[in-house]
């Protein structure tokens, strides 16, 4: 396989880096480096398999996890802004928190190694603990919960629709409502989330249950940590609050390149990447190009579920314009985009999907940026990988490369 003229490889990072610069490899002049901006602190999983906060304009690189395992390399994780609007999100004893037939004890050891956690229990059927939160419109509720006396979590965004789900702590699986999901963080903690499809001011509300379905009706306990409330249709990172809202300040990555490392006669442009969501009606972009829009190679992840969008323009006019669907946009997908004069191709996971034998290729090509070249339609997602090849690659070698 060819050696790439630029990569992007999260899990070589050049140490003594400073702030707000994420360096990529580049063997030949080394203008590689990708300038990196996040204004305000945000949350990672560590190589530990811990939730760890990273300090402002550092990138994160957070780890996979698997059935609550870290596994494999980290990914450069990229997302925009969000709020969550539950203040005091892991203190649970404020009296913002407001118990009904429940008790909340500190002490337990929770997904970021200290002793951070709560043990909610209900003291009688239907105990709870909730709170107030000025939210309206569509918005996703989580929480990291854990097995205790009781199996099973239920929670609810209130004043919303298709609000309340059960989670099952034991097996980690979403045993009633529509709209949830779970994510296994390890150490018998899971992620419980769910979705509200629209609605007034409400809150979170959290009951201990010992039913696959509503509250409990019998006395027990579950443990806790780090509620959210956030506005969008799918959960973010974690975002810690004490005593007000706290907002994570969306992250750029651009700049990666000039006109001397692309070729504006051929190339080849891979990533692999996972989408934060698949459905939420937003293009996002990652790109080579010009500073605009009419000199580009761009991959987009489309506004359409699970789609793959290639496109090449040269002067402003399109040259290839190409789609693909992908089984899962949420999972890792190895993506290239070949170009040359009468010669464009688009590789997924180790198939060819779309071929054009006309058109000219983009000139002025200066920047690799994580957004579509304007500073818009900015990519969001886990990046495990960016390589550009100032050379059209083989079949051959884009099958090797993007199985």
């Amino acid at each position: 396989m060819i050696e790439p003229t630029l990569a992007l490889i999260p899990s070589a990072y050049k140490g003594g880096s400073p702030k707000g610069t994420l360096y990529s490899v580049l063997p030949s002049n080394g203008v590689g480096d990708f300038d990196f901006s996040r204004s305000g602190d945000a949350t990672r999983i560590n190589k530990d398999g811990l939730i760890e906060t990273v300090a402002s304009n550092i990138p994160r690189l957070n780890y996979p996890m698997i059935d609550g395992e870290v596994s494999g390399c980290p990914s450069l994780l990229l997302e925009p802004t969000r709020t969550n609007y539950v203040s005091y999100s892991n203190d649970f004893i404020d009296s913002s928190w407001l118990p009904t037939d429940a008790t909340v004890v500190s002490g337990i050891i929770s997904p970021d190694g200290t002793s951070n956690a709560f043990t909610l229990s209900n003291t009688a059927v239907n105990g709870i603990i909730q709170k107030a939160v000025s939210l309206t419109g569509l918005r996703v509720v989580s929480i990291f919960a854990k097995k205790g006396t009781h199996r099973y979590l239920y929670i609810g965004a209130y004043g919303g629709t298709g609000s309340y789900a059960n989670f099952d702590l034991e097996n980690g699986v979403v045993t009633n409502g529509a709209n949830a999901n779970i994510e296994d963080y390890g150490n018998g903690w899971f992620r419980c989330i769910c979705h509200s499809a629209d609605g007034a001011t409400g809150g979170v509300q959290i009951f201990p249950s010992n039913n696959t379905i509503g509250p409990a009706t019998t006395n027990g306990s579950i443990q806790i940590y780090g509620a959210q409330l956030e506005q969008g249709s799918y959960a973010t990172s974690y975002i810690p609050t004490q005593g007000s809202i706290g907002t994570r300040v969306a992250e750029s990555c651009n700049g990666a390149g000039n006109d001397q490392v692309f070729n504006d006669s051929e190339g080849v442009l891979f990533a692999e990447i996972s989408a934060l969501v698949n459905d939420d009606n937003i293009f996002k972009g990652i790109s080579l190009n010009d500073g605009t829009v009419s000199n580009l190679v761009l991959l987009y992840v489309t506004n359409a579920n699970n789609t793959i969008r290639a496109i090449i323009q040269s002067g402003g006019v399109s040259q290839f314009d190409k789609t693909y669907v992908v089984s899962n946009l949420k999972e890792n997908n190895k993506i290239a985009i070949k170009y040359k004069i009468n010669d464009f191709a688009l590789w997924v996971n180790g198939i060819e999907v779309g071929t054009d034998n006309l058109g000219i290729s983009p000139v002025g090509l200066n920047s690799l940026d994580f957004d579509e070249g304007t500073g818009t339609e900015n990519f969001y997602g886990n990046t495990k990988q960016i390589q550009y090849f100032d050379s059209a690659l083989t079949d051959e070698e884009l099958a090797a490369l993007t199985s």
